[in-house]
């Protein structure tokens, strides 16, 4: 395993040193206090039997007819869908073997550099948060949350496309919803200039998103802007802009939870989670092998899609020794009475989750295979969850998500200025 060890006292002034001599702190011991990043799902005897275990597995493509023989290192519900895949549709998925992902070097100098002065505070907010992985060897579920809500950084800024599929399993058919997006981190930047914060950031935003509506007809022409603030418990702010109206609305935060365009998501959703930490109660519930999904192909998938079909082929898995959190949201009448997350200790995205109704009873399951891609203008690789398979078991319903043509850490004048991300951008480039 790579690994880099820095002690609170001198973390700043060894950050560089450390990336430029990792092989100095290959696998060394771990002293209390020390910050110890990247980490490693495996090492020594357990990274071994993981590798004995890959000669018999890995680059076999899993099943219908053998996916049993896994079985131990699916989730439990996706195991339940797999054995009903006359029902569900069509599928398989290749194992490969484990690889270690270490993201940028600017991740990595940044959580060095500052994750020793972070914490939670009385009121469920992160505080002291500069840069980086808030908490790179997290001890409680929350951390861990946080670790998930401050790891999305896609190289500073970046553009992706949008094509979902929305299933109708009874009648076979689908319909499509495309978008594309935009992303600027205000604060927190670890890989472009200006780091860590872009000059004047005088209302305190963490990041904004842009989003252009081109299917389906009603929401064509449409615009969206969402604003997350750097104050962790302050809600976040969301405008739409109408191209029938011509109006600018903001969204109340009531909408989070409506699922959208027919489709089987919510923004809560939006890489399984994606809102306000503080609002849930979370809970360790394990630490678990599992087959997730890696280094995936969303191109692929997108390409051999088969209309009516809630399940996909062409993904690809890796066993990793994932964690698995509990959480319930504070206001009961929120959409999900549970929900249980499965997350990759390497890059905190969430590759997995369960998500039960108001009832106790299983509602959606989420598939969410990560892909790692290099940016353009910075060096390193960013993690990015490339698809997103939604099955609602209760509807007999799902939506299939691929996210195409990612670009990340790279400049673009017009798209990624602060002004690009305001209620007057949404009108001004809209239909």
């Amino acid at each position: 395993m790579q690994r880099y060890s820095v002690n609170k006292t001198f973390r700043s002034a060894t950050a560089v040193l450390l990336l430029s001599v990792p092989v100095l702190f290959l696998c060394g011991p771990s002293f209390a206090g020390e910050i110890q990043y990247p980490v490693a799902c495996y090492e020594g005897d357990e990274l071994q039997k993981v590798r004995e275990w890959e000669k018999t597995w890995a680059g076999k493509r899993i099943g219908p007819e053998n996916f049993m023989q896994v079985a131990e290192f699916l989730p439990e519900t996706l195991v339940q869908v797999y054995k009903e895949h006359e029902k569900w549709g069509d599928f398989w998925f290749e194992i490969a073997p484990y690889k270690q992902i270490i993201l940028s070097p600017g991740m990595v100098e940044s959580t060095l550099k500052y994750a020793g002065d972070v914490s939670i505070g009385p009121k469920g907010g992160l505080l002291n948060w500069t840069a980086g992985l808030p908490f790179p060897n997290p001890a409680t579920a929350e951390e861990m949350v946080f670790n998930h809500s401050k790891g999305d950084r896609y190289g500073d800024q970046c553009f992706y496309g949008t094509l979902a599929y929305i299933v109708d399993l009874k009648k076979k058919y689908d319909r499509t919803i495309e978008r594309d997006g935009w992303k600027l981190f205000y604060s927190g930047r670890t890989d472009l200039e200006p780091k860590p914060e872009i000059p004047r950031n005088t209302k305190g935003i963490y990041k904004g998103g842009h989003g252009a509506w081109i299917t389906p007809a009603m929401l064509k022409g449409g615009r969206s802007l969402e604003i997350k603030w750097n104050d962790t418990l302050k809600d976040w702010g969301a405008w739409s802009f109408s191209a029938t109206s011509r109006r600018v609305v903001r969204s109340s935060t009531a909408q989070r939870q409506t699922a959208f365009a027919g489709a089987d998501f919510t923004r809560d959703d939006d890489r399984g989670y994606s809102y306000v930490v503080h609002h849930l109660n979370y809970k360790m519930l394990d630490r678990k092998e599992l087959l997730l999904g890696r280094n995936m192909d969303s191109d692929k998938m997108v390409a051999n899609h088969k209309p009516g079909s809630c399940l996909e082929t062409h993904v690809t898995r890796e066993r990793i020794n994932a964690y698995v959190v509990e959480a319930i949201h504070k206001n009961p009448n929120y959409v999900y009475g549970r929900q249980v997350w499965y997350f990759d200790p390497e890059t905190w995205s969430m590759l997995y989750a369960d998500k039960y109704d108001k009832q106790g009873r299983m509602w959606k399951i989420f598939d969410m295979p990560q892909t790692i891609t290099k940016m353009e203008e910075a060096e390193g690789s960013v993690a990015w969850t490339s698809t997103t398979i939604t099955i609602d078991l209760q509807r007999d319903h799902a939506t299939v998500g691929a996210f195409t043509n990612g670009r990340f850490g790279y400049t673009d004048k017009e798209y990624f200025s602060p002004t690009f991300y305001t209620p007057a951008a949404l009108k001004q480039y809209g239909y």
